[in-house]
């Protein structure tokens, strides 16, 4: 049945089962009934039990809040009863609108629930700086006015009498407990996450955070206060870091933590004070994270690691802590993302799915389980998309979308709806990069349509633009690869707007500054290869190789800024050989091979790595024969290859290594076809046509470079006659097979067999007639 203290923030509409009367305005009357709460200490209705609760909040209006507490200004008064009113239309439209009434109270100026009178407008200029004003202004201007304020100077007094003591301390604990409630009501409700409330959070916890350290200035001694003092500071932390207040948050997160060091280090077996100094770490190992300081971030999540082991070790019988040991092993793989280390993040991970399996086995209903396991599994699902890993990824995201279908249907809390969102998100990735476009545009516009949502209802927060930004950017190449030119260039636009503006407003965030690059480099290629404005596209290499330069030296040895910089030489180098300005294409694409070297070697476990080497490398040697510097463009040709048939054999799964190697093979054939070295040339083709995942576009690109072998075997005079005729007879024997292959397997372009230049010297020979007249007959 309901807990009837919920049954006590019902409207009036849900109370009398209008359903069609609850909207937006229910959740203003649940917020109103909050505040009125925090400020009176008493419920807006009293009852024992259901029948009565319901009936009173259907047809008695409430007691105003100034017969509770004389010291209530009026003007709060008022905004509270309008937003409790019993019938919807008398009460605030939104939240939102609730909220702006709330700041232009806080700013000193007229209220719209109703415009003041002159004297209490001279009333409201006269009180300006009253301590029970300030009081007043917590949680939404949660106060509890003259309790708080009285409280501190009761105990200040110190009242000689055991009466007068004893009053002192009960008021201090009342005071410490609507503090208390302020601060889980401002970082837990969801009521205090509703929408265009995030500034508001923000006032209720630094004014908390204020009561707290006048506290712990009168009880330093006290360990509850201390404590309390070490969770304000942390949630205070908390919102400013949600808010891109990245300094602040920092300070607070290590008050925090000091705070909770000296607690541990005298109770060393108090639990309470052993978890608390792991969240406060986690927290801060994430934001230094966030901010490229991976190494002080590394410390502080190894020492969250080491509490929280101890816990498990103290009690062991905890769920909730082998839960907290689980997410801390989440977080340790997820700091050491930033460089690679992907064995051991990957044993990280599933050492934490592990520990949450056992927990579900207990508690198969847990939502905290539930969450971890969706969270757990998704970092997986990541690292094995950057390993090549493509079906165990799309398996992990899956996992994650069954367990949030699991708890998520009720949530209100905008962290879940973000968390949704990234998993659409990540399996639009998975499914594009898998060659199914149409799934994939599915899951990314289920992203776009969650994070807009996010982006409109919390504009206050940066991190849901920075993912509305990137789900843009991935949309961009999906609809340029299926030819949606105009709405390519639309998300394009969208996500290079979303970064500038983040990158503008939080400077020193430096992942902000990558997907900016990110996006420079995504609609540089878009406006090069499609539209055909390369004077466009320089500006955006130029624009993200010079944010990935700086990136690079401001963090050296961070994967992902070193392919971001490598990407970017290497899209100019394209640029500029088209262009003809082959000294800068030269130094560009070598640049872009070292960087993509230096990282395929260090992460031997980044399948991507491997094959973003092959597009400098193949196209320099492009290059280099254009320049008839063939034994060059052969060494590179010929390396590249090695290292990349070596790397294919690692990673099985990776279907993009045979697209590369057919790139490599196709300039090592025309650099071999120059150098007329036809045996060279045959033997990479068959290397090419045997490569595992093999299909019929590489059969059918090996069978054209088979034939160009058999037309250089007529020509080499280094050999007589009949050994000529009989070497360029198995090439062509051997490019006719590949090509019935390939009709087998399902290749139907008649058109390109009639005309392919280099399908010309098998045209007359009576089995190429039939594989034509086969493929004419099926259409």
């Amino acid at each position: 049945g309901d807990i009837l203290g919920t049954l006590r923030y019902m409207s009036p509409e849900q109370a009398l089962a209008k359903h069609s009367l609850v909207d937006h305005r229910s959740d203003v009357y649940s917020l109103g009934a909050t505040l009125y709460e925090l400020v009176t200490l008493e419920p807006v209705v009293h009852g024992s039990d259901r029948e009565e609760i319901l009936r009173r909040i259907a047809f008695e209006d409430a007691r105003p809040p100034r017969q509770w507490n004389p010291a209530l200004p009026v003007e709060l008064e008022t905004i509270i009863l309008k937003a409790i009113a019993k019938e919807p239309e008398q009460r605030y439209g939104t939240a939102k609108e609730l909220a702006d009434d709330l700041r232009r109270y806080l700013e000193d100026k007229p209220i719209l629930a109703r415009r003041p009178t002159l004297v209490e407008r001279a009333a409201r200029w006269s009180r300006r700086h009253r301590t029970v004003v300030r009081a007043a202004l917590v949680v939404l201007v949660l106060a509890v006015v003259g309790l708080a304020a009285s409280t501190i100077l009761v105990y200040r007094a110190q009242q000689a009498t055991s009466v007068a003591l004893t009053s002192a301390e009960s008021n201090f604990e009342k005071a410490r407990g609507v503090v208390d409630r302020m601060l889980t009501w401002a970082a837990e409700d969801p009521l205090a996450k509703a929408p265009h409330m995030e500034a508001m959070r923000k006032r209720v916890l630094e004014e908390a955070l204020g009561f707290y350290k006048g506290f712990l200035e009168e009880r330093g001694e006290d360990p509850k206060v201390r404590q309390g003092t070490a969770q304000a500071h942390r949630r205070v932390g908390e919102i400013y870091r949600l808010l891109g207040e990245h300094a602040k948050a920092e300070v607070e997160l290590r008050e925090a933590a000091a705070l909770q060091e000296a607690l541990v280090k005298e109770n060393p077996k108090r639990a309470e004070f052993m978890e608390d100094l792991v969240a406060t770490c986690r927290q801060l190992a994430n934001l230094l994270g966030a901010l490229g300081r991976s190494e002080e971030g590394e410390g502080q999540i190894l020492k969250a690691l080491a509490l929280q082991e101890r816990l498990v070790s103290l009690f062991p019988e905890s769920h909730r802590h082998r839960l907290d040991l689980a997410l801390v092993h989440l977080n340790v793989g997820q700091l050491s993302s930033a460089q690679g280390q992907y064995k051991q993040r990957e044993e990280t991970y599933r050492k934490a799915i592990a520990i949450l399996t056992d927990n579900e086995k207990v508690q198969p209903e847990s939502t905290d389980c539930q969450r971890a396991l969706a969270a757990c599994y998704n970092s997986l699902g990541i690292l094995l998309k950057d390993s090549g890993r493509y079906k165990e990824a799309e398996d992990a995201y899956r996992q994650v979308l069954m367990r949030q279908e699991k708890y998520s249907s009720a949530s209100t809390d905008p962290q879940q709806g973000a968390e949704n969102a990234a998993t659409q998100y990540s399996l639009g990735v998975i499914l594009l990069e898998s060659g199914r476009p149409e799934s994939a545009k599915s899951a990314l516009e289920e992203a776009i349509v969650l994070q807009s949502k996010l982006v409109r209802d919390y504009p206050g927060i940066p991190r849901y633009k920075d993912e509305l930004a990137s789900t843009h950017d991935v949309m961009g190449n999906l609809l340029a690869g299926i030819g949606q030119h105009a709405e390519a260039l639309k998300a394009y636009n969208e996500a290079l707007a979303l970064h500038e503006k983040l990158v503008a407003d939080f400077p020193n965030v430096p992942d902000y500054r990558r997907e900016l690059g990110r996006s420079h480099n995504n609609l540089g290629i878009f406006l090069q290869d499609l539209l055909k404005k390369p004077e466009e596209a320089e500006a955006h290499y130029t624009q993200a190789r010079d944010i990935y330069q700086k990136l690079t030296e401001e963090f050296p040895g961070i994967p992902g800024y070193e392919e971001g910089l490598a990407q970017s030489h290497n899209n100019l180098g394209d640029l500029w050989q088209k262009a003809g300005k082959g000294d800068q294409a030269v130094e560009s694409f070598e640049r872009s091979l070292d960087l993509f070297q230096g990282l395929s070697s260090r992460f031997p476990e980044r399948s991507d790595y491997s094959c973003y080497r092959a597009m400098p490398a193949a196209n320099l040697g492009s290059l280099l024969l254009e320049r008839k510097e063939l034994p060059a463009a052969r060494a590179i040709l010929e390396e590249a290859i090695e290292g990349l048939s070596k790397d294919s054999k690692r990673h099985p799964q990776e279907r993009r290594f045979s697209q590369f190697l057919q790139a490599l093979h196709d300039a090592l054939a025309a650099v071999l076809s120059e150098q007329r070295d036809h045996v060279e040339l045959a033997r990479r083709v068959r290397e090419l046509s045997q490569l595992p995942d093999a299909g019929p576009e590489v059969l059918y690109a090996a069978a054209s470079l088979l034939t160009r072998a058999s037309m250089l075997a007529t020509r080499d005079a280094a050999r007589d006659e009949g050994e000529r005729e009989s070497l360029s007879r198995t090439y062509a024997n051997e490019a006719l097979a590949l090509l019935a292959k390939c009709v087998e397997m399902g290749f139907r372009d008649v058109q390109d067999l009639k005309q392919n230049e280099d399908l010309k010297p098998l045209r007359e020979r009576e089995d190429f007639k039939r594989i034509i007249e086969r493929l004419e007959t099926k259409d």
